[in-house]
Order: C-alpha cells, then structure tokens, then sequence
C-alpha cells in the first residue's frame, strides 16, 4: 500500500465521523422543534376555536348582499288560458348604491387568547330605475304583478342585527319580514313587500341598520354605480374582494377606505 493511501484512509474515517455527528446533532435539534410544532399547532386550533365561540355568543362574519328588488311577473299561455299562468322573478340591481359604514371594533379575551368583535352602523341608499324593464326584461305576454313586489336584502347571520329596520321607500316607512321570498336569489336575510312602478319610473330607497359581527365584514357593490365606503377604528386592516379601495387611509386611530365600482 502506498504512502499516500496510507495517509487517505485516516483522513476518510475523520470525515465520515464529522458527517455522523453532524447528522446525529441535526436529529437531536428536530426533537424539540417539532415539540415547538406541536405547540404552535395546538394553540393555533385553540385560537380558532375560542374566536368560534365567542362568534357564538356574538355573530358570524358578516356578508351583505344587496338590496335587490325582486318583481313577480306572470304570463298565459295563449293555448291553455284555463291553466293556471307561468310565474317568474325578474331580480333588478339598483341603479345607483351608496353604502356607508363605520365599524367599532372591540377585542374579547378568553385565557390567552383573542378574538375581535365589532358593531357596523351602516346606512345603504339608492334608486331602482324602471327603464331596465322597459329596455325588454319583460318581453312576449309577461305581465308583472307590480303589487307582488319585494325588496331582498341579504345577510349572513340575522343574530347581529341590533333592531328592527325600517326601510324608507320613497316617502313611506315600511316593516322588514324574516327571509328571501321565491327561488330567484338564495339567500337567507330579509325583505320588505312594496309596491313598484305603478305609475312611477323610479324609486329611491334607504336603511340604516346597526349590525353585529367577528373577524371580517363584506359588502357587495349591488348597484350599477357604486359609492362605498367602509371606516372604523381598528388601526391594521386587511383589505380583501377583487377590487381594491380606490382610497385608504390607515393610522393607529383607524381607518377610512372608499370604492367606485
């Protein structure tokens, strides 16, 4: 054997000791950090669940759909008018939408751990414009019951509404109903029988509602135009949809955020 392997084979073994007490030192580390893991994990699902409870206790995330004005329309058949007349609902977007929102947010403690609440007092208000039915929604022998008609509001959890709502339309106040009548939207929330377009073009609408929630608040630009805005006093939002705030202003006071959609 030569001089060199000679010198070779102790200088392999050092190596092949260094490269073991590397990997044995690399288990070693793994064991408490996957304790650490399991740690994170654990409080992680029990974060979870108590902002589940408290959720509870005080409402659901809120989502709010609308409102959406939902007009029964009937129509005979010419060739069996003794039969009782098709039915469907034409569900009209309103033609403009403001919606203003201002959130106070609170955080309720349970243990070590956190869960944010808020009260949103909002008031939404538009107009419904009949030239979308005369621009042929209701073409053929479609007749719509204009007496039939209701004004649709959806909402998530109907637990966080703080009173009852009165809906201004046009010069009259009128009492919310539980529930979506029809099949025409699938929503769970409210509605107000009116009347609609009897003699008029349009229609002009308000509510103001004050309204309990967790976590998150969503609102949907229901109208063709849209003027949202959405302040309150929680200083680190997170702005989600697929549109982004046309204008943000952020500080440790608050917040202040506007759409045009």
């Amino acid at each position: 054997m030569s001089e060199g392997a000679l010198r070779g084979a102790p200088a392999a073994r050092a190596l092949s000791v260094k490269l073991a007490i590397i990997l044995v030192t690399g288990a070693v580390f793994l064991i408490p950090l996957e304790l650490i893991r399991g740690v994170i994990l654990e409080r992680a699902e029990r974060a979870r669940e108590v902002t589940a409870q408290i959720a509870d206790k005080w409402a659901e995330p809120q989502v709010l759909r609308g409102p959406f004005l939902l007009l029964p329309a009937e129509r005979v058949d010419p060739a069996n008018p003794r039969l009782p007349p098709k039915r469907r609902s034409i569900v009209l977007l309103p033609e403009d939408f403001v919606a203003a929102v201002d959130v106070v947010t609170e955080t309720r403690s349970r243990g070590i751990f956190d869960a944010e609440i808020y009260t949103a007092q909002i008031r939404l208000s538009g107009r419904f414009d009949k030239g979308l039915l005369d621009a042929g929604l209701l073409d053929g022998d479609w007749r719509p019951r204009w007496d039939q008609a209701v004004l649709a509001l959806g909402l998530s959890d109907l637990r966080g509404l703080q009173e009852d709502l009165a809906l201004t339309w046009d010069d009259a106040s009128l009492a919310a109903e539980a529930g979506v009548p029809g099949d025409a939207l699938t929503l769970g929330g409210l509605h107000w029988p009116v009347t609609a377009f009897a003699g008029r073009q349009e229609h002009a609408f308000e509510l103001v509602m004050s309204l309990r929630g967790s976590s998150a608040f969503s609102l949907l630009p229901a109208g063709r135009q849209n003027d949202l805005r959405i302040a309150g006093n929680w200083p680190a939002p997170s702005f989600g949809g697929v549109t982004l705030p046309r204008r943000q202003e952020v500080s440790d006071a608050g917040f202040a955020a506007s759409w045009k959609v």
